[in-house]
């Protein structure tokens, strides 16, 4: 059952991914508060990390720089009822490799290229999950 509700939450990650969704990306600011944004998934492989595309000179980067310790949530109730949780850490990736495989259409309207000093890479590495699908309701770690 465990691999059954995995899937389907690869599946939705992907889908959020395909459709330039959005998800929630929980931080830890410089005075030790929880902070939410809403952000957009660029890639991911599976449960395992999620990357998004971020400004150098953001709060978020600040914030990861500070704590790395993240949450990410994907939900939905239409109309597929779901709520997919990860808890895990972030990392900021600056190298060329990265910002290339990265890149997505859109991602032009924020930045000048793939060599913009403020283009940088978040990724998400997930520990564990949380993860309700149709009622069902199952956690591990990773």
């Amino acid at each position: 059952m465990d691999n059954k509700f995995i899937e389907k939450a690869e599946e939705i990650i992907n889908e959020t991914i395909i459709k330039l969704g959005y998800c929630s990306l929980g931080l830890i600011d410089i005075d030790n508060f929880p902070t939410i944004s809403t952000v957009t998934p660029a890639k991911s492989n599976g449960l395992k990390w999620i990357t998004f595309v971020a400004d150098l000179k953001s709060n978020k980067v600040k914030r990861i720089n500070f704590c790395d310790k993240a949450s990410i949530c994907f939900n939905n109730d239409s109309p597929l009822l779901y709520n997919i949780t990860l808890v895990g850490s972030m990392e900021v990736l600056t190298d060329r490799k990265t910002k290339e495989e990265m890149w997505y259409n859109g991602c032009e309207h924020h930045f000048s290229g793939i060599d913009d000093p403020n283009y940088c890479i978040l990724k998400f590495n997930t520990k564990r999950y949380s993860i309700f699908i149709e009622m069902n309701e199952i956690s591990g770690i990773i």
